[in-house]
């Protein structure tokens, strides 16, 4: 053992002796050109000779560093573009250690992210951004420099409005593989490329990055990280998962997949009721304004996109909207810390959860109290207001539900989506026809349990709905009808064919003889004792 550790502490300090020597060596030529930018020919000389020696003898320590010498040396005097193409030509070179690519990437990384400006220098940046992308690509040993490289170029696209050149990255990018990145920083990199394709409606494509996130293991790291105290990593990771949900929630409103949109809108929501829960990540236990109504917002679209898919559908997450009692009517009902969210909860969402169910003449009027038909009549929450019980009106101010206007998160719908945000008065009247007929399906399906025949008339006037209305809603109840439409009544009990009758009675006479049986022994038992 002994032995073992002399020979390691010897070359240990072998290596140390040749970084040194290299490193002292690349100084002086660097200096020299620093000195006489004339001298740069004479200097990729020597060092290109350095390099070739040390790569022949396999010297793993002073390779890289004359590799990297050879990149700097070019960049010292501004052949940014010629750097490039001889880190190309190294890498090349099968020889050529995997050190000394990740020396050479690192060389270039930084002079890129020291000497441009991503705005100022546009036309100067994106070309050498993309050939050096290029050249790096397909090698793993350099994916973190080759994901960082592409990120910045995805956001100069997106800044500069180039469609072709974002979609590009954003598509092809594996960001959510790369091994040598920490988890959260291929999490962050994947919600980037999924902001683009959001930004450019390629709803399509915005799924499939979307899937590439695993929202169990994004779950279940956040609440691991949060077990062992590590706040701040704890709250970039919940604010990920925030920007996770909210992407699934504009997808699913993109593509108006009513289940879809429920569930994401409920979890998105949750993000926002989790600050209000943890002390710890917010002192005054409150949200900002602007986060105030998107959480109540969510919120809001997210029952009325319940109703539209059916409650039976998104069964589970209805539950969880009704246990939270943040639907309740008297916000006092609410736990304190949700209360200021409950205030703004728009009326029309928290009629929908009330029980008993109210007459859609009353749920009308709820959402005519809320001024979100039309769409202009939205106000918004102002930033000096404090939301203390006093201050919070529901008649004052009111969040919006979002399938009747437009989205409120804009830093995601900029001026490319204008069109889409824009919502005509035929299509508001569209959902709100579908919003009256699943409310009232959903009322005449609740009615059906308590009775076994009754009149159209009779569920109209109990539903507080024109009778043709309830005759469109019948038409999608899943249970068994039988209409009689000239005498106007509906039976809601399948009639018994005749074996299923003689089954029925020959089990009611098996119990009833069963029956008989045991109160004789009673009785016998009762005389015995007597």
């Amino acid at each position: 053992v002994a032995r073992i550790i002399r020979t390691m502490d010897g070359q240990a300090k072998r290596e140390q002796r040749i970084r040194t020597e290299a490193e002292a060596t690349l100084a002086e030529h660097l200096a020299r050109l620093d000195a006489s930018p004339d001298s740069l020919e004479s200097v990729m000389e020597q060092l290109e000779d350095l390099e070739r020696g040390a790569r022949l003898t396999s010297d793993a320590v002073a390779t890289p560093i004359y590799a990297a010498g050879l990149l700097q040396a070019l960049l010292e005097v501004g052949k940014v573009e010629d750097a490039i193409n001889l880190f190309g030509n190294l890498i090349r070179r099968r020889s050529q250690t995997n050190e000394a690519i990740v020396r050479c990437g690192t060389v270039l990384e930084e002079y890129l992210q020291k000497n441009y400006d991503d705005q100022s220098d546009y036309s100067t940046l994106e070309p050498l951004l993309q050939k050096f992308t290029g050249i790096i690509g397909h090698l793993i040993v350099v994916e973190a420099i080759n994901v960082r490289q592409s990120i910045r170029l995805l956001r100069m696209y997106r800044r500069a409005g180039e469609r072709n050149g974002a979609l590009k990255i954003a598509e092809t990018l594996s960001a959510d593989v790369a091994a040598t990145l920490a988890y959260i920083e291929r999490v962050e990199y994947t919600l980037e490329q999924l902001d683009v394709a959001l930004y450019f409606r390629e709803l399509v494509l915005a799924e499939i990055i979307v899937n590439r996130i695993k929202e169990k293991t994004l779950k279940a790291t956040t609440a691991a990280v949060y077990r062992k105290g590590d706040l701040d990593l704890g709250v970039r990771l919940s604010l990920a998962q925030r920007r996770y949900y909210i992407a699934r929630y504009l997808i699913a409103l993109g593509d108006k997949r009513m289940d879809a949109l429920c569930e994401a809108a409920w979890a998105a929501a949750s993000t926002y009721l989790a600050v209000l829960d943890r002390p710890e990540l917010n002192k005054d236990s409150q949200l900002s304004n602007d986060d105030l109504m998107k959480c109540s917002t969510l919120l809001s679209t997210a029952a009325v996109a319940g109703l539209l898919a059916g409650f039976s559908k998104v069964s589970g997450v209805v539950k969880q909207m009704r246990v939270s009692t943040l639907y309740a009517e008297n916000i006092f009902y609410c736990t304190r810390a949700h209360r200021c969210v409950s205030s703004l909860i728009h009326p029309f969402a928290k009629s929908i959860f009330r029980s008993p169910l109210h007459p859609w003449q009353k749920i009308e009027e709820d959402f005519k109290e809320g001024r979100v038909c039309p769409a202009t009549a939205y106000i918004p929450l102002p930033q000096d207001l404090a939301y203390d019980a006093s201050n919070l009106k529901q008649d004052t101010y009111t969040a919006k539900i979002e399938l009747f206007s437009p989205s409120l998160f804009s830093s995601v719908h900029e001026s490319v989506c204008s069109d889409y945000e824009a919502m005509t008065d035929t299509e508001i009247e569209l959902t709100w026809g579908l919003c009256k007929s699943s409310y009232i399906e959903e009322f005449v399906a609740q009615i059906m349990r308590f009775y076994n025949n009754t009149t159209i008339d009779n569920l109209a006037q109990l539903v507080g709905c024109d009778p043709i209305d309830v005759e469109l809603a019948l038409v999608n109840y899943d249970g068994y009808l039988a209409i009689d439409r000239p005498q106007r009544t509906i039976q809601m009990s399948k009639p018994l064919s005749n074996n299923e009758q003689l089954s029925q009675w020959l089990e009611h006479t098996r119990k009833a003889v069963i029956n008989i049986a045991k109160i004789s022994q009673l009785l016998e038992m009762d005389i015995r004792l007597s």
